[in-house]
């Protein structure tokens, strides 16, 4: 009745506490004194990942949590070791120590619950505060990189490694991006959005680069009718 109240109707609140039950972490006694709701819940996952990870958090965790921060969406396995130039054994070791703070499905992975997001990126975390703000960068660049190293043929772009990621999680990370300045940058983006037939998610990059094109050289130059007919 005590865990019912606390929870305030949040599931992953029990879920939590018999993760810490099991893990040692808590006991019976001591659920009388817990801190109920979303503050409750944050305590739990400050207790859970004092008791796992330790010293070894900032050097064999952190970088992927920042990085699953970072990401829009869920991030595919390979995808993630390439950025952080991680080999199998260090990222096979990630994921284990994080366990079932991680969800995995053939897509890619990413964190099991926003509140985890939200607490790592709070006051709340304490020591175990992370900030993603360079790992977007970092995550934008690699995507980019990809980007700009397809090849063509009759100028239509053949299919390429990560061509998927490019195309859905690319245009979410410009905005953090020195690409997000640059019209002509945009423009080649959103041209290969209209090529794989996503007009919707191309009209704001076309946008956005003629807003830049206009500003830069004037509403009569020949690069802001193009940026029109685009």
């Amino acid at each position: 009745n005590q865990l019912l109240l606390k929870a305030e109707g949040m599931i992953l609140y029990l879920r939590m506490v018999a993760e810490g039950l099991q893990e040692g972490i808590i006991n019976v006694d001591g659920i009388a004194t817990m801190q109920a709701g979303l503050g409750g819940l944050h305590s739990q996952y400050f207790q859970t990942f004092e008791h796992r990870f330790g010293e070894g958090f900032q050097e064999n965790v952190q970088p992927l949590l920042r990085l699953l921060l970072a990401a829009p969406s869920v991030l595919p396995v390979e995808l993630a070791g390439e950025v952080l130039q991680w080999n199998a054994e260090q990222l096979r070791r990630a994921r284990l120590a994080l366990g079932s703070y991680l969800v995995e499905t053939p897509a890619g992975m990413g964190l099991f619950h926003k509140t985890l997001g939200e607490w790592l990126q709070s006051e709340a975390s304490g020591m175990f505060f992370t900030d993603a703000s360079e790992a977007a960068l970092r995550l934008g660049e690699y995507l980019w990189t990809c980007f700009e190293a397809r090849e063509q043929e009759h100028e239509i772009t053949k299919p390429f490694r990560w061509e998927n990621v490019v195309l859905n999680l690319l245009p979410k990370l410009l905005p953090c991006m020195p690409q997000w300045s640059d019209g002509d940058a945009l423009n080649e983006l959103a041209n290969f959005q209209s090529e794989r037939v996503r007009y919707e998610e191309a009209l704001p990059i076309f946008v956005r680069a003629l807003a830049i094109r206009e500003k830069a050289l004037g509403k009569d130059h020949p690069s802001v009718a193009t940026g029109l007919n685009n």
